[in-house]
């Protein structure tokens, strides 16, 4: 116990040094005799004793119960209150600092031994404790530290995704439990909608675009595929009237994900009214070059058979006067006779 450093708090000199040659016959190194609170406290700020024996009436303006509260919670050392004070209201007193021991004066040489031993066994779990509470709120910090450096990068990355989504042609749709929880600028456009109008509203609003015969099975197609478990993907072509009036052609697709506040439905949305126009176009197009062709067919096969009844007729009128001179000679041999 030499290597224990023990400080004596006592304005009465006899007692004090009484008590400091206790202690070294237990073989404690006394630190120094300190007669006023805030000489105890100067010196426990100096020396930095393991434990501080306490009178709780001190000479001075501070007592040693004051003196003690500031040992105690400021520097972390371990103090019993020896005292011949026993009352009730100066025990409370001494309560509030949480002393390690309270002996009361006159002592016996074992039982203040005793409670120095209990208080010195106490104070170094109660570091030993105070480490570990350090190290795991150290660590805590750290993982603090590390998750809101990831809730930022989360965020910037979220940004970024907003700015590129809002940007892309495509419409862009997510709904979680059947509210619209995020839309790009370019499926407002298509639907001719506001974010205002969007956000935290139910799908009805969307539903409400398409012409009245088709809505029922929207809804019982939106309710099929909002209440899948599974991954499921879905492509399909709608007719739909803006809030201006006008028709438009979209192909929708829907796919099942996963976001930190559960599974949600992620839909693109792509206008192709003009697409659709310009394949009817080219579908027409298509239809009246091939009604060229056969007419053009069909112009080459009458020339064809002109060109087969005409030359029958040519033959014959080559050959006519061929004819009508031999009928002449036939004559001419039939009057001889």
């Amino acid at each position: 116990m030499k290597n224990i450093g023990i400080l004596i708090a006592e304005d009465e000199l006899l007692v004090a040094e009484d008590t400091s040659d206790i202690l070294k016959e237990f073989g404690f190194n006394v630190l120094g005799i300190a007669p006023t609170g805030e000489e105890a406290i100067n010196k426990s700020i100096e020396l930095s004793p393991d434990l501080v024996l306490m009178d709780v009436q001190l000479k001075g303006s501070m007592n040693g119960i004051q003196a003690a509260d500031y040992i105690h919670s400021k520097l972390k050392i371990p103090v019993i209150f020896v005292t011949a004070f026993s009352n009730e209201a100066i025990l409370d007193k001494a309560a509030i600092t949480e002393p390690y021991a309270y002996i009361l004066k006159p002592f016996r040489e074992r039982e203040l031994l005793s409670a120095i031993k209990i208080s010195l066994y106490k104070a170094g779990i109660d570091k030993e404790l105070e480490k570990k509470v350090e190290k795991r709120t150290s660590e805590l910090k750290f993982q603090l530290d590390k998750f809101e450096q990831s809730q930022k990068e989360l965020k910037e990355s979220e940004e970024k995704f907003r700015v590129l989504a809002d940007q892309y042609h495509m419409g862009i749709l997510i709904i979680q439990n059947s509210k619209v929880e995020y839309i790009n600028q370019s499926c407002l456009n298509i639907a001719e909608m506001s974010k205002f109008d969007v956000i935290g509203k139910s799908i009805e609003i969307f539903i409400e675009l398409l012409p009245t015969e088709d809505r029922i099975n929207m809804r019982g197609e939106a309710e099929k595929i909002l209440n899948e478990k599974i991954i499921a993907e879905k492509n399909n072509i709608f007719n739909i009237i803006t809030k201006s009036g006008e028709a438009k052609v979209i192909n929708i697709f829907s796919k099942k994900i996963h976001l930190p506040g559960g599974e949600a439905d992620m839909v693109t949305v792509l206008d192709i009214t003009e697409k659709i126009a310009a394949d009817k176009l080219a579908q027409y197009q298509q239809e009246q070059i091939v009604q060229a062709d056969k007419m053009a067919s069909l112009g080459i096969l009458s020339a064809g058979i002109a060109h087969e009844i005409n030359n029958p007729n040519q033959y014959i009128m080559s050959i006519a006067p061929r004819l009508k001179k031999m009928n002449e000679d036939i004559f001419k041999i039939t009057d001889e006779y």
